[in-house]
């Protein structure tokens, strides 16, 4: 359940640092000082960072940086934590309110569809300046520095990816290893989730190829946000996703025994408290 829970992922589960969604636009970035420091050297970046910008920090701590290229990230990172922000906020309520209704034995969809929303719209909210962002970082490095990045990238993505048990494998069960689900019970959620993610293969594909796609783009010379990912409705498509995860817990939850569902609500509201989605 986990799994059904890291919600608000329109493209590589959140990973690829804003390259999903939103309105377009373009931004100037300050051209490095001639006479910056031309040492680059690699060191932790976005070290307080959350979810897919913390993921994209690590990538980049595998990139030599100079000090002026390091402080120009530095704050778009910060920026871009801080519009996440709200995202984050609203994944928390809505697992709160999904732990208490967990806890209490039925799925609400109905009250649980406002929360929903809400995290569409904190994440429709993000989008121009993450675009935005996005386009300064590819300016700020050069044709060297975007080819590691992106190769570092693709390799925690994929790592985190199959970690997590992929397209509906069977990663949520060693999560949820406190459940202590018997071998029918594992079974009956297994086929829950893989029915779920069959039915919308298609889609779970595209978003991972339109990820490859944006990351490959990175790499070149130049980089036209708008023409590699045209605009889309992410509050609709956040929704829709996240709408979907909260359809499996509903169909899952009455597999649970009373002490299970109790154990399961216990946990989430823990994760939730300590903002982990």
């Amino acid at each position: 359940m986990n799994r059904l829970l890291r919600i608000g992922s329109v493209s590589v589960s959140l990973a690829l640092t804003a390259m999903a969604a939103g309105c377009g636009g373009s931004v100037a970035v300050e051209t490095p000082s001639a006479t910056a420091d031309v040492v680059a050297t690699k060191a932790p970046v976005a070290v307080t960072a959350h979810g897919h910008i913390k993921l994209a920090g690590e990538a980049l701590g595998e990139v030599p940086l100079r000090a002026d290229q390091r402080a120009l990230i530095e704050k778009l990172a910060v920026d871009a934590d801080a519009r996440q922000a709200a995202v984050r906020a609203a994944r928390q309520d809505l697992k709160l309110a999904l732990a208490d209704q967990v806890a209490a034995g039925q799925i609400d969809r109905t009250a649980l569809q406002p929360k929903i929303d809400a995290v569409g719209t904190a994440a429709l909210s993000a989008q121009t300046a993450d675009r935005a962002a996005l386009t300064q970082l590819h300016s700020i490095l050069d044709t060297s520095q975007r080819s590691l990045f992106v190769n570092a990238l693709e390799s925690r993505v994929h790592g985190h990816f199959h970690n997590h048990g992929g397209m509906g494998g069977m990663g949520w069960k060693d999560r949820w290893a406190e459940l202590n689900l018997t071998d029918d019970q594992a079974t009956q959620i297994q086929a829950i989730v893989h029915d779920s993610f069959s039915a919308h293969h298609g889609e779970w594909k595209g978003a991972l190829d339109h990820g490859k796609n944006m990351l490959e783009a990175f790499r070149g010379d130049t980089f036209a946000i708008d023409q590699v990912a045209p605009a889309m409705d992410v509050r609709a498509k956040t929704a829709e996703m996240t709408g979907r995860f909260v359809d499996i817990a509903q169909r899952v939850l009455p597999i649970l025994t009373a002490d299970q569902r109790a154990t399961a609500a216990q946990k989430l509201h823990a994760r939730a408290a300590a903002a982990q989605f």
